[in-house]
């Protein structure tokens, strides 16, 4: 592991003591973004920070507007499209489930280096000079008063697909429109909830062995399945996700693939993708990703030759995940 970071500009720039919640490379800026709550921070390729916008000495405010009014409250999850809007999950108590989410607009560079003007706010308002171009925030309306919990940005599709309630992963289309992908987020009746129990119950019963079912059964909490009955009484599979965690695109591969983590702890979790002709394919029932009794959800990452980074659950666990090698070892 390389030494840390030798940052400049970290006093001036008010990041001292800040606590980094998540981070992501902006291939438009060539930055990389950090979000530490109520501030978002930049870092260059010189190690250098700057305060791109919110600021903690107003302390939690939900603003929008050009980056010296914009206010964050928690900003602590970022994805970015490399093209110029980043999108960050703030904290907002107005939403029914506790999250919003807000788009950091960067103007693209006019020819000469001197950047155009970001429609919505006057250009005096920001630095203009190359190398800062005019940053606004904004809040994207997600539809039914919910903000998403957990996203990410796949190149693939080129939008920016979310989970609000856990059980659905939604597609992000322009004007705040959205189209569920896979799952559903409507709630089960008692029925439904029942024949999902059952069938959850009848897949573990078939799948493991005795030995692993003892071996496993204070983290045997969550369902494998997730059916809906109709009005004939049938039974058929519907909402394909129990809770999800996280979310990761193949943004390395560009593949259309979408990864999900989905359960209700940070022991163990299962694994899925999303695959671009719509199908979910279960890679793995009970993958271990955390220390036993972890109660924080775990992160997702897509590493390069068919690997994925779980992490998050502690200070000391990540599991990689090799996925040309499926099988018990996961």
């Amino acid at each position: 592991m390389a030494p840390p970071l030798a940052l400049r500009n970290s006093i001036a720039s008010k990041f001292n003591n800040q606590r980094v919640h998540d981070m992501v490379y902006d291939a438009h800026s060539g930055l990389t973004l950090l979000a530490c709550g109520s501030t978002v921070f930049s870092l260059d390729h010189n190690n250098r920070l700057e305060r791109i916008a919110g600021d903690a000495a107003d302390g939690a405010l939900l603003a929008d507007g050009p980056v010296p009014e914009a206010r964050f409250i928690a900003a602590q999850r970022l994805a970015s499209d490399g093209c110029g809007t980043t999108f960050v999950r703030d904290r907002d108590t107005a939403s029914k489930n506790g999250f919003c989410l807000r788009a950091l607009l960067e103007a693209p560079p006019a020819p000469g280096g001197y950047m155009e003007a970001v429609p919505g706010f006057c250009q005096s308002d920001m630095e203009a000079r190359p190398g800062h171009p005019p940053r606004a925030v904004e809040t994207i309306q997600t539809g039914d008063y919910l903000g998403p919990h957990c996203f990410a940005f796949d190149p693939a599709r080129r939008a920016l697909l979310f989970a609000t309630r856990g059980r659905a992963v939604h597609r992000l289309l322009p004007h705040g429109i959205t189209r569920t992908l896979a799952g559903s987020d409507m709630p089960l009746t008692l029925d439904q909830q029942a024949a999902a129990l059952a069938a959850a119950s009848s897949a573990t019963s078939s799948d493991e062995s005795d030995a692993e079912r003892e071996s496993d059964d204070d983290d045997d909490d969550f369902t494998d399945a997730c059916v809906l009955v109709d009005e004939l009484g049938r039974v058929y599979p519907s909402c394909t996700f129990t809770n999800i965690q996280a979310l990761a695109a193949d943004t390395v591969g560009r593949t259309g693939n979408v990864y999900v983590l989905d359960g209700i702890n940070g022991s163990v979790t299962s694994l899925r993708v999303l695959q671009p002709n719509g199908e979910v394919e279960l890679l793995s029932k009970k993958l271990r990703v955390g220390p036993r009794g972890s109660s924080r959800w775990p992160r997702l990452a897509v590493l390069p030759y068919d690997h994925l980074a779980v992490y998050g659950t502690s200070h000391h666990d990540m599991t990689i995940v090799d996925l040309k090698a499926r099988g018990p070892s996961w």
